[in-house]
Formats: C-alpha cells, sequence, structure tokens
C-alpha cells in the first residue's frame, strides 16, 4: 500500500499547544459499527457509551523528565534525549549536535555526560557523572519534559504530560490516549462497574518516528 495514500494537509491552528482543561472537556467521535452512525460528542460523556461487560486497559507508565540541556566542550548548545537506560548511570541517547566517542556534555547541577560510544543506529551510549546525588535524582531537577516535535511551547506544569493514573516510570513519550482520563471520570466507570485492566508498556521516542518509505510494507516498525 502506498504511503502517500494518507497524506492529508494539517494546519498549524489545530495542533493544540497546551492541554484543555478539564481533561475530559476534549472531543470524541463515537463510531457504531452495528447501526453504521457517528456521534460527536465529548470525551466525559464517555460512561453512557459503555456496558459493565466491557474492559478499560489502562497503560500506567510513567514519564521522566528524559530531555537533557547543556553545553558541549567548545560551549555549545547541546541537547540530549535519553532512550533507554542500560543502568543507574549509563543510557542511549539521542545528541543533538550529534557528539563523538570520549566526548563530553555539560548540565546543571555539575551533571556531565561522557560519550561511550556511538551505535550503529546514531544514537549514543553516555555515561552520567554526578558527584553527591543520584542520577536520577539529577534527572528530576533539571530535566525537561521530551514533548513531541510539534509542541512548541515549554510546559508550565509538567504534570499536563502525564495521565492522572501514571504509576511506573519508564516512558520517553505519554501514552497520550490516556490524556483525557480525570480521576472524576474514573470514578464515576467505578461506579457504573466499568471493568479496569493496567499494564505497563513504556513508550519510546521512535513513537513519533516519520514514515519514510514508499510502501507501509517497507516500514520498520519501533519496538517498545
Amino acid at each position: 500500500m502506498q504511503t502517500k495514500l494518507f497524506d492529508y494537509h494539517l494546519a498549524k491552528e489545530y495542533i493544540a499547544q497546551k492541554p484543555i482543561f478539564p481533561r475530559d472537556r476534549s472531543r470524541l467521535m463515537v463510531l457504531d459499527r452495528k447501526n453504521k452512525t457517528i456521534t460527536h460528542s465529548h470525551f466525559y460523556d464517555l460512561p453512557q457509551f459503555l456496558k459493565p461487560t466491557d474492559v478499560l486497559v489502562f497503560n500506567q507508565t510513567k514519564v521522566i523528565p528524559a530531555r537533557l540541556l547543556g553545553s558541549k566542550e567548545n560551549g555549545a548548545k547541546l541537547e540530549v534525549l535519553l532512550l533507554h537506560q542500560v543502568d543507574n548511570v549509563t543510557w542511549e541517547a539521542l545528541t543533538k549536535p550529534g557528539l563523538k566517542e570520549n566526548q563530553q556534555g555539560f548540565f546543571d547541577n555539575h551533571l556531565t555526560g561522557m560519550i561511550l560510544k556511538v551505535l550503529p543506529t546514531g544514537n549514543r551510549l553516555i555515561k552520567f557523572n554526578q558527584k553527591g546525588k543520584s542520577f536520577k535524582e539529577t534527572l528530576n531537577q533539571i530535566g525537561l519534559m521530551p514533548t513531541p516535535p510539534y509542541i512548541k511551547e515549554r510546559l508550565k506544569n509538567p504534570a499536563w504530560y502525564q495521565t492522572v493514573y501514571a504509576k511506573i516510570e519508564g516512558s520517553v513519550a505519554a501514552p497520550t490516549a490516556g490524556f483525557h482520563f480525570t480521576k472524576k471520570l474514573i470514578e464515576k466507570l467505578d461506579k457504573l462497574s466499568i471493568q479496569k485492566e493496567f499494564i505497563t508498556l513504556h513508550i519510546g521516542l521512535d513513537t513519533f518516528r516519520p514514515i519514510r518509505t514508499d510502501r507501509l510494507e517497507d516500514h520498520a516498525i519501533h519496538s517498545e
């Protein structure tokens, strides 16, 4: 199947730069497969479309502040996006611009990072050095939420880029389908005996990777 069949124009003004409040005020399109009808509603109306035999599956992964801003040895700006934790101080990451092996990055709170290896994928293996504090503690202090590239404004509240039920840290991108649930809405679902199940699937930045192949069948889908 040709990838271009899915091309469409999306005007920039339709890309929200900040979340709606409350979260469940977002729009909801309901497709009735039996009657072949489409209903335009709001997410807070979700309970009226469900019944007690339905099951909702929630991804309880929690996004970490995986974006680090710093500088190179020559003072030039440096951005690091953490992708995958190897051990307590070593991560697979993207660097912009790309750093070479043995080059260092310098960040706030006296944090430094050394490039151990340039991987075949172009990602970097970077080892962080933080005296007196754990890397996780420092990351929570100076790291930024890794919002998608089409979100230009910096988040005023990091909690906006988490689901209300986020629990287990590990994602570097959010499971955005769950953004629209509020605690009040979940309580309403509980009262209606709608079954809930929780899984943990950490989301990687590859979720934003565009399809560059002419045929969908030739696109290599990333793993989580």
